[in-house]
């Protein structure tokens, strides 16, 4: 097989321009892109270089690369990711190759001073890597007669392909996948939201369902809050209340007020919860009383002293979170509505159930999003009891964030309640830029102060409140994480509350 090769003949401008396909931006743990690294990065002239520990200062030299190790996919779509080499008299004629399958070098920029270079990087997905264990993938840095080997590892991860229902407990899903593909309807329940993320493309083909109601009337989706049995709030901080002598439940509120159930003794509507850019993302590891982005159950109606029943509130809908670092496709809908109540009975009628809330969907693509035919539901659970005039009240609709560059979200997107938007670069970064000074348009959600971080240290508090502005941060030589962040008043060390890109500045 011949070697794959790329050499500085794109560089500068060009090579930006080129690069400017698609982004990986999307890290869930900014750690987790570029599992090492190296902490000596920049600092060459103290390193032993491969020439030996005492090279000629003239003479072109490697020391080593970062990272050491990425993971399986990134950059298979999207755009590519950086290897930085460190070395000295590098020059525009390096050539970076290896014979891997699982690796594909697009190009090199080489740095003036010839101290640090670097080179645009795919790695595919290789379905016989398993998960956990480590393929290398020899680069071979050639210039004139030098030349010296690095290793780059790579870290398998699995293929989740979803065709069967799921109970989500805390060891259903790995933290990361190489790819994500829903074929077959899956309902999902449980006490923990379903987080799907990937280094590569995510599809849904098939129906993705974690509302309420899917187990019985109560049963909220995944990580959702379960609707009250006879005369019990529905359960969470925007749970519905209770009917008392007869009357309805109110509905649970969400994105927005569940509905106060009709006629006497009636109980109210769940007040609004969670944040507005839908962080943080509901589940067992929070109180029933946190502000959290989940579906909250619907009041339960109450009994009448003359042989009846009242009617359980409806389940709130879950929490789905799909993040690619590439690219994601939707065909189908992926929903967290709420449960439907159940009505009240006997001789005197019960109240009705108020339905539960909407939950939470939260859609994060670092490339490019396509959703022809998809739709993205986070609806309110209907309340019941009409036949008794002791309706239970609706549930309040749920929350859904699309983080995707472009100055608008795609056309096609068919989603209610209407999405939010986290802060997003407006177009695809490059994996390696010229410029010491980074300079970058985003996109957000107006009404909000965001914020800007660089490896780590917040650069910037208070970025336009508009919905549009540009990023401007100081890169070092080498490889620098640059993050845009939700609002100061959001756990921003939370994954959902910020996303990051690994960018290799090479002056």
């Amino acid at each position: 097989m011949s070697p794959r090769r790329s050499s500085c003949a794109a560089r500068g401008a060009s090579a930006i321009a080129a690069l400017f396909s698609a982004s990986c931006t999307v890290v869930y743990d900014p750690d987790d892109f570029a599992l090492e690294r190296d902490a000596t990065a920049g600092e060459v002239a103290d390193a032993e270089l491969d020439s030996g520990p005492r090279a000629d200062a003239a003479a072109p030299a490697v020391s080593h690369i970062e990272p050491q190790r990425l993971f399986e996919g990134v950059g298979s779509t999207g755009s590519a990711a950086a290897v930085v080499i460190h070395g000295q008299a590098l020059s525009p004629d390096l050539e970076v190759r290896t014979d891997s399958d699982l690796v594909d070098i697009e190009s090199v920029t080489v740095s003036g001073d010839g101290a640090v270079a670097a080179a645009a990087v795919r790695v595919s997905v290789e379905p016989d890597l398993e998960a956990e264990t480590i393929a290398e993938a020899e680069l071979e840095i050639s210039q004139g007669e030098f030349s010296a080997t690095e290793v780059l590892e790579i870290e398998g991860l699995e293929v989740l392909t979803l065709t069967e229902d799921k109970v989500v407990d805390e060891d259903t899903f790995a933290d990361l996948y190489a790819e994500i593909h829903v074929d077959d309807a899956v309902e999902l329940t449980g006490e923990h939201p379903a987080r799907l993320r990937a280094t590569g493309s995510i599809t849904v083909s098939a129906l993705l369902d974690a509302s309420g109601g899917l187990d019985g009337v109560r049963s909220p989706g995944a990580g959702g809050c379960a609707g009250g049995g006879e005369s019990e709030p529905g359960a969470c901080r925007g749970g519905g209340d209770a009917g008392s002598g007869g009357g309805a439940g109110g509905g649970g509120g969400h994105g927005e007020d569940g509905a106060s159930g009709g006629g006497d003794g009636s109980g109210d509507g769940g007040a609004t919860a969670g944040g507005a850019l839908v962080s943080p993302l509901g589940g067992p590891e929070y109180e029933p009383g946190d502000n959290v982005a989940r579906g909250s159950g619907g009041g339960g109606g109450a009994s009448n002293p003359l042989f009846s029943d009242g009617g359980a509130g409806g389940g709130g809908g879950g929490v789905v979170e799909l993040s690619s670092w590439g690219d994601i496709t939707l065909t189908e809908r992926v929903t967290t509505d709420g449960g439907r109540a159940q009505s009240g009975s006997g001789l005197d009628c019960g109240g009705g159930g108020g339905g539960g809330s909407g939950g939470a969907i939260l859609l994060r693509a670092g490339g490019s999003i396509s959703a022809a035919g998809a739709s993205l539901r986070a609806r309110g659970g209907g309340g019941e009891g009409e036949d008794c005039d002791k309706r239970g009240g609706d549930g309040g609709a749920g929350r859904i964030r699309v983080d995707a560059p472009g100055s608008a979200l795609p056309g096609d997107l068919d989603a209610n309640p209407s999405p939010v938007r986290g802060p997003m670069w407006e177009q695809p970064l490059p994996a390696v830029v010229t410029s010491e000074t980074f300079a970058v348009a985003y996109v957000a959600e107006p009404g909000n102060h965001y914020a800007a971080s660089v490896d780590g240290v917040v650069t910037d508090t208070d970025l336009p409140d508009d919905g549009a502005g540009e990023l401007s941060a100081e890169l070092t030589p080498g490889l620098n994480e640059v993050c845009l962040l939700l609002p100061a008043v959001y756990d921003r060390e939370l994954p959902e509350s910020r996303n990051c890109r690994h960018i290799a500045y090479i002056p």
